[in-house]
């Protein structure tokens, strides 16, 4: 389920956050796909194991190396102005955990 969250009633800015995304440690979970307008991606690390968090496909590899998050932690990933287009995806270290994603 994904629900749609707006800033204000004033602009068209407007924030997608899914419903929490299963990340196990053997094989890459995709988390989202970036676009030319996506600006910030904040994710949260809602489980009780690190995950590791990668700018590449999912089906790229399944190496545990990139962005650690922590069990129970959050990052605020800004894309612009360089934006990243492309996909982000996430593996955990042991065991398997849950990843909140909001992009913007």
């Amino acid at each position: 389920m994904t629900a749609r969250i707006e800033t204000t009633r004033d602009t068209n800015t407007v924030a997608v956050m899914p419903a929490g995304i299963s990340v196990g440690s053997v094989t890459s979970t995709t988390l989202l796909t970036t676009t030319i307008s996506t600006s910030r991606v904040a994710l949260t690390n809602n489980g009780n194991q690190d995950a590791h968090i990668k700018f590449q496909a999912a089906s790229i590899d399944d190496d545990k190396k990139s962005i650690i998050l922590h069990k129970g932690s959050s990052a605020d990933v800004m894309l612009s102005p360089n934006n990243y287009i492309g996909e982000i995806s996430a593996i955990a270290v042991n065991g398997s955990t849950t990843i909140y994603v909001m992009s913007y």
